[in-house]
């Protein structure tokens, strides 16, 4: 049913975009879901029994946000998942023979032949 294979590549994979801490607390909150005893689940993640009831009841009451670690600022945390903001300008120049679309500046500028095609498609 489970493969521990496919398990460590999936998990390596989150560790990309999760920090682990994170990732540690939606796995054993989802086996808790699953309906896992507190013991099982804080044995497989080693964690004291209590940290993982307390871990559950704060995602219980405050939902998402209590995957994270609390003890660093939301801000620090949000930079450390979010890929910084890139503001993309686009635009159009349409001339008598072509239409150019610049991305940013002129480094990165399609020029589109304007032609003119009419067909009528049938409803």
């Amino acid at each position: 049913m489970f493969s521990r294979k496919q398990s460590q590549k999936r998990i390596e994979r989150a560790l990309r975009v999760l920090p682990s801490q994170v990732l540690k607390k939606v796995l054993f909150f989802a086996l808790y879901l699953l309906g896992a005893r507190l013991n099982a689940i804080a044995s497989l993640v080693e964690m004291p029994e209590e940290s993982v009831k307390t871990t559950i009841s704060r995602v219980m009451r405050d939902g998402i946000p209590a995957f994270r670690d609390r003890r660093q600022s939301a801000k620090t945390y949000g930079l450390q998942l979010l890929p910084p903001p890139q503001e993309h300008q686009v635009s159009v120049l349409i001339e008598k023979d072509y239409c150019a679309i610049t991305f940013g500046n002129m480094d990165h500028q399609l020029k589109i032949p304007q032609v003119v095609v009419v067909k009528i498609l049938p409803h």
